[in-house]
């Protein structure tokens, strides 16, 4: 196994670890006076639940309230997308364009306030698919992967938005690492990110 093979693990352990440290936070007994990172902690905690209407719903409530207190914090800032982005694709809404629009503004925002933050891309390149504009996700996605190479629903965006445009056949090494002792191919479950090697 090679040093960047093993960056990757960690990276992907760590990444398994902060969600469910922020699941556990966001279950932990609401706060007198919460703050914006305890409410994007708990949005989150109820958006990791599962993504049913309920959930989502309830998240971008507590994703809002996150806003309110802190309007600049990039990390509380993509939730709200997330969310958004989540109700327009299960059309849990009558107005689709209207949460779209929504959606697009928040990622926005988010990425001006954290630019270098791999999700925050991750979420702008879906809205980018679910807007039809698949040659500016495909780039958003390259960018999230190029900022996190082990951001597994990326590269599931990346491939379902190659679909979409009659381009998946085209392989590429740079999705696929190789070494003598492993293969790691970051893979997708459930609506969280996961590894599997």
């Amino acid at each position: 196994m090679t040093d960047q093979d093993n960056f990757g693990i960690a990276s992907c352990l760590a990444r398994t670890l902060s969600v469910e440290l922020v699941n556990v936070e966001g279950r932990r007994a609401p706060r007198a006076n919460p703050d914006a990172v305890d409410l994007s902690m708990r949005g989150w905690s109820v958006l990791n639940g599962g993504p049913s209407q309920d959930n989502v719903k309830r998240s971008v409530a507590v994703f809002e309230d996150a806003l309110r207190i802190d309007p600049d914090n990039g990390q509380v800032s993509v939730g709200l997308p997330q969310a958004l982005t989540l109700i327009h694709r299960n059309r849990w809404d009558p107005e689709p364009a209207r949460i779209l629009a929504r959606a697009d503004e928040a990622v926005t925002r988010a990425i001006s306030l954290s630019p270098n933050y791999a999700h925050t891309h991750y979420v702008k390149a879906e809205i980018l698919g679910l807007s039809r504009r698949f040659e500016a996700a495909l780039a958003t996605y390259d960018r999230a992967i190029a900022l996190d190479p082990n951001h597994a629903a990326a590269y599931v965006g990346r491939g379902r938005n190659l679909i979409a445009i009659g381009r998946a056949r085209i392989p590429s090494r740079r999705w696929r690492r190789r070494s003598d002792s492993a293969r790691v191919i970051p893979t997708c479950s459930s609506g969280t990110t996961s590894c599997a090697t």
